[in-house]
């Protein structure tokens, strides 16, 4: 019997509870991160500070979110022990699809290899025989490579064909991917395909190996990168990119001349390289493609849900990719839809500037398809409507009518769409994404295959957090310097505004060629605030013709405006 009921409670709250450690929030919360959201540690302690008016360490959020992960996707041995169904259900699936599993001695995984019957049938029927390959780390706990295989598509976008999870990146693993592409893709030695890829480790030799006749391009951001490195001074290194971007081989040995009279060793540097690597005078132009940097294997590393698979447990990122690419197929199939014409809006709108330039050219019939293009009253050069081809060999190496080979069609009367590759056609691109990718049931509907246990490969657990963020290459802007305050410490305990001084000396310009003749005085010279907005634009690869622009305005001597620029530059000089 209660004889007296005192329920107000006069203790101090405590926000900190011992019984509220990481095994309680994890599954307090586990739905929450089951539906996806997405973790971020600050907003995670605010909605438990709202929710349950408790303040937990930080190391308690992050051990709650590996046990979290554990109880929705299972514990690492789990995920593995579930590839050899996975790989069946894909098989009844897709009929067709190659899921090839490798493994060591004790029944320990290696690495899988994955490309959908659907990828592969697209890729021989409609694409451009030029394939991107790249891979990048995986970011969780048992670490690995992820290996792509990337086509092009009509509106030069990427198309998946192909990836792979491998133990490390060297010559034997890109020799095994690249071997069971070979056989999918049904390309034998002498076929006429032509890579693009980073030049990582051990790539250049198994590409060697597996097509004898195949042509194997650079990314030219890494051969800039490289040359930066070497030649520091602000002419030189502008200069890397007019042999690039030469066309015939008589305009890239007259570039090459000019590198040579300004620095005879940068010369030499260049040599050293094969033309046939990083120049389109040497391109071949089977592939119809005149591509110079592997951004689009870049794009896929960079793609949001491509992230988020990488810091998934395998199996997670095997259907996070798989996702991934079903959803691109279904989008580009709608984009199709937004179509005006029979050619796709790039390709239009390439052409719409090239019948532009068009105008200045005369075009003489010589016969049958010949034609000879005068500039004024001087020949200039000579097209083939026949053969496609035209000495500038722009159409050459794409697919796509140049402006001198645009005068001679308009004189014959012609439609310039005609004219166009195969490749670029609307037909063609429905084609490519009208092919459709089967998902697959839960996991109680597989099939089982009653394999030996799959175990995970053995792997040492790194110390601390997994990396997030890549290190950054020579030339590209760390992720610190303008984000932190003047006397906030930067991660490697160094005042940021001084990290930031180390930059800016680093594009420092230098006089008389390399020789600093003088002292720098910013506030003496008007120009120094434009040589830094000409070397950020150039760092973050803005578009060239705006760069040229401006370095046309400093050689003029003329003051800069934005109006001279063509583009809203904000900033002033000091």
């Amino acid at each position: 019997m209660i004889k007296t009921l005192n329920d107000k409670n006069t203790c101090p709250r405590v926000q900190k509870n011992r019984l509220a450690n990481s095994t309680w929030l994890a599954k307090r919360y586990t739905e929450a991160l089951r539906l996806g959201k997405e973790f971020k540690m600050f907003d995670f302690l605010g909605k438990v500070r709202k929710d349950y008016v408790c303040q937990p360490l930080k190391a308690q959020v992050y051990r709650a979110k590996r046990k979290a992960d554990l109880l929705i996707e299972g514990s690492l041995a789990t995920q593995y022990a579930k590839l050899w169904d996975y790989a069946e259900e894909i098989r009844r699936s897709n009929p067709g699809s190659t899921i090839v599993i490798d493994t060591e001695e004790g029944g320990l995984f290696r690495r899988i290899y994955i490309c959908l019957e659907s990828c592969k049938l697209v890729w021989i029927s409609c694409c451009r025989p030029i394939i991107g390959l790249d891979e990048c780390h995986t970011k969780g706990n048992h670490k690995a490579q992820l290996m792509f295989a990337i086509g092009i598509d009509v509106d030069n976008s990427y198309y998946p064909i192909a990836y792979a999870i491998v133990e490390k990146e060297c010559y034997m693993t890109w020799f095994w991917f690249l071997s069971l592409l070979k056989v999918d893709l049904k390309l034998d030695e002498d076929f006429r395909i032509t890579f693009m890829t980073d030049k990582q480790k051990g790539l250049v030799e198994a590409i060697r190996e597996i097509w004898k006749n195949s042509e194997h391009r650079n990314c030219v951001w890494h051969l800039y990168a490289n040359f930066k490195k070497k030649f520091k001074t602000y002419e030189i290194r502008t200069k890397v990119w007019e042999p690039v971007k030469a066309i015939t081989v008589e305009d890239f040995n007259r570039v090459m001349t000019k590198i040579k009279d300004m620095n005879e060793k940068a010369h030499e540097w260049l040599c050293e390289k094969p033309a046939e690597q990083w120049s389109k005078s040497h391109f071949r132009d089977w592939s119809k493609c005149d591509m110079l940097l592997n951004n689009l294997c870049e794009s896929v590393n960079g793609d949001r849900v491509i992230l988020e698979a990488r810091s998934a447990p395998i199996f997670s990122m095997l259907e996070m990719i798989i996702v991934k690419i079903m959803n691109r197929i279904v989008k580009r199939r709608i984009d199709l839809e937004k179509w005006y014409q029979n050619i796709g809006p790039r390709v239009a709108e390439f052409m719409e500037l090239q019948a532009q330039h068009s105008g200045q050219f005369v075009a003489h019939w010589g016969g049958e398809g010949h034609y000879q293009i005068n500039r004024g009253s001087i020949a200039y050069v000579v097209v083939d409507l026949d053969q496609r081809t035209c000495t500038c060999r722009r159409w050459n190496l794409i697919g796509i009518p140049c402006s001198h080979s645009m005068a001679a069609i308009y004189s014959k009367g012609d439609n310039p769409t005609k004219y166009v590759d195969k490749w670029y056609f609307k037909d063609t691109y429905k084609k490519r994404y009208s092919s459709v990718l089967h998902g697959i049931r839960m996991e109680e509907l597989w099939f089982k295959t009653n394999m030996p246990l799959l175990l995970p490969s053995k792997d040492v657990k790194q110390a601390g957090r997994p990396r997030k963020l890549r290190i950054k290459e020579i030339g590209e802007i760390p992720p610190n310097i303008g984000t932190q305050k003047k006397n906030e410490k930067s991660d490697h305990g160094r005042l940021a505004h001084e990290v930031q001084s180390e930059v800016e000396a680093e594009t420092q310009p230098e006089y008389d060629k390399g020789v600093l003749t003088q002292e720098h005085d910013e506030a003496n010279d008007p120009f120094e605030w434009f040589r830094n907005v000409l070397d950020v634009l150039n760092t973050l690869r803005f578009d060239p013709d705006i760069v040229e622009r401006i370095r046309a305005v400093q050689q003029s001597n003329q003051a800069p405006t934005s109006k001279s620029i063509g583009s809203k530059i904000k900033k002033k000089p000091n």
